[in-house]
C-alpha cells in the first residue's frame, strides 16, 4: 500500500475544503443543497487531499422508478418528503491531482457508505466506473433519457442536424443565427432545467472550459442503501434563460458571450443524448 494512502484519514469537512478543490471537477457550478462534506487528509499536508460532498436529492429523476419502485407515489409533496427523509446524493468526489491514483476516492466512498445519512444514497458520475462496483453497487438497467433530451433529439432529426455537429462551437453559433427552429429548440432545452438556465451570459473562456469538461463526460446515476432521517431542504430559485436574442428578429446581434453560452449548452445537450446515463444500485 502506498504510504500516502496508508496514512490518509477522513474527517468532517467544510465548504472551504470543497471550494479549494471544486476547480478540479469536470462539472461546472456547485451542488444546490449541501448536507455534509467529508475530507480526506494526509498528515503533514496542509491542503485537503480529497473531498466528498453529500447533497439533498433533486425531486425529478425518471430512473428512480427502476432503482427504487417502492418510492413511487402520485403525490408530489409526499415524494418530496420521501426523498428528503430517505435519499441523499453524493454530488461530488474530487481528488487533488497531486494525490490521484492513491485510493482516496475509494476511501471517501467506503467511509460514507459505511454510515450514510439516509437509507438510500445516489451518485451522479461521469462514466461507468469500477469503483462503484467495488463499493457494492451494481448496474440494473440504462436510465430512460429525460423528456427534454428526447424533444431536443427529435428537433435535431427534423432539421437534419447530426449530434456530432454540435461539438463545433462556431457551427452552433452560425446555426443559431440562421435557423430559428434550432434556436427555439435549444431555448426550450435550456429552460427545461434550472441547471441550464442562466440570468447572465457567460464569457467565452468559461464556456470553452465547460465544454472541455462536459462534452466527454456523460452523466451516470448510481444508487446505494442504508439508514437515517433529515429535514427537507429549501426549494431552489429559478431564473430565466437569456434566449431572447435568438428568438427575435435581432438574434444576429446577440453578444459573443450569449452566443458562446448557447453553444456550450448545445454541445452538452448533444453529449447527454449521445451518451445516456447508467443506473447502479446495491444488491
Amino acid at each position: 500500500m502506498n504510504t500516502f494512502q496508508h496514512n490518509a484519514y477522513v474527517s468532517p469537512g467544510t465548504r472551504a475544503d470543497y471550494q479549494s478543490l471544486s476547480q478540479y471537477h469536470y462539472r461546472p457550478g456547485h451542488p444546490a443543497a449541501i448536507d455534509q462534506i467529508l475530507t480526506a487528509r494526509i498528515p503533514g499536508v496542509p491542503l485537503p487531499a480529497a473531498v466528498l460532498v453529500i447533497a439533498y436529492a433533486p425531486l425529478n429523476a425518471s430512473w428512480r422508478k427502476v432503482a427504487w419502485p417502492d418510492l413511487l407515489t402520485s403525490s408530489r409533496s409526499l415524494a418530496a418528503h420521501q426523498l428528503n427523509s430517505l435519499v441523499r446524493r453524493i454530488a461530488r468526489v474530487i481528488v487533488r491531482p497531486t494525490f490521484r491514483g492513491l485510493g482516496l476516492a475509494s476511501l471517501l466512498l467506503r467511509t460514507y457508505l459505511s454510515a450514510p445519512r439516509t437509507s438510500r444514497t445516489e451518485v451522479v458520475a461521469s462514466l461507468t466506473n469500477p469503483l462503484f462496483a467495488a463499493c457494492g453497487m451494481r448496474e440494473v438497467s440504462p436510465a430512460p433519457p429525460p423528456a427534454r433530451d428526447q424533444r431536443f433529439a427529435h428537433a435535431l432529426r427534423a432539421l437534419g442536424i447530426e449530434l456530432w455537429h454540435l461539438a463545433d462551437m462556431s457551427y452552433v453559433i452560425a446555426l443559431l443565427s440562421r435557423e430559428p427552429r434550432f434556436a427555439a429548440a435549444l431555448h426550450r432545452w435550456c429552460n427545461d432545467s434550472r441547471h441550464s438556465r442562466s440570468p447572465h451570459p457567460r464569457p467565452f473562456q468559461s464556456c470553452y472550459d465547460q465544454l472541455s469538461r462536459r462534452s466527454d463526460h456523460p452523466p451516470v446515476d448510481v444508487t446505494k442503501g442504508d439508514q437515517g432521517t433529515h429535514p427537507a431542504s429549501a426549494p431552489h430559485a429559478r431564473t430565466p434563460c437569456q434566449a431572447e436574442d435568438y428568438l427575435s428578429p435581432n438574434r444576429n446581434n446577440a453578444s459573443p458571450a450569449v452566443q458562446a453560452g448557447f453553444a456550450i449548452e448545445a454541445s452538452f445537450a448533444a453529449s447527454r443524448i449521445a451518451h445516456p446515463p447508467h443506473i447502479y444500485v446495491t444488491p
